[in-house]
């Protein structure tokens, strides 16, 4: 190997050092509700860790992103919805970036992150439940009885998109997962019904 090529390679290496080293910027910090649940959505510029915590008095979780950046002023924070009173953030001295959300009421709170996809970005998502909340509670199938076979038949229906995965959006902005989710509600209804 030349000398022009080993330097060049260790200034590659120097610089994908760099990079890798670069804190995570928040990008973008979202916020939705969904009867007594909360969802906030970090968007960042790469993965990272985070470490997430309750108080009380006042309630609030703390959300700490290492390494982590928040460029002041270009990030600006979504009105509190549901039990999110207001979100607050800093950059801190140890290099991680903290977001605080101010709660309404005592909330538990778990995190989960997702990698980049073809349309998003790496995100931080932090769901809020009411303290005391059991998980989604599913209903027992009704069964039916099919009168030809004499054998009950259980029908289940699969919406496909939901949760983490919300499908494609339309042009005025409606998300897959909510049309979908619409329309095996109506359809259970109907074989409910039958």
């Amino acid at each position: 190997m030349s000398a022009t090529n080993r330097l060049l390679a260790c200034l590659l290496l120097l610089v994908s050092g760099a990079v890798a080293a670069a804190p995570a910027q928040i990008q973008g910090v979202r916020i939705a509700t969904s009867l007594d649940q909360t969802r906030v959505a970090l968007d960042l510029s790469r993965g990272a860790q985070h470490k997430l915590f309750t108080l009380s008095d006042p309630h609030r979780v703390v959300i700490d992103i290492m390494p982590g950046r928040i460029v002041k002023g270009a990030l600006p924070m979504p009105m509190g919805d549901g039990a999110v009173r207001r979100i607050r953030s800093a950059n801190r001295q140890d290099g991680s970036a903290r977001i605080v959300l101010d709660l309404n009421r005592p909330m538990k709170a778990k995190s989960f992150d997702l990698a980049a996809n073809g349309t998003h970005g790496d995100r931080l998502v932090v769901d809020l439940a009411p303290v005391g909340s059991k998980s989604v509670v599913r209903k027992q199938p009704r069964l039916q009885v099919d009168q030809a076979a004499g054998r009950e038949i259980v029908v289940a229906i699969d919406a496909g998109h939901g949760g983490k995965d919300p499908g494609a959006r339309g042009p005025t902005g409606v998300r897959e997962k909510d049309v979908v989710l619409k329309l095996c509600r109506r359809l259970a209804e109907i074989i409910d019904a039958d």
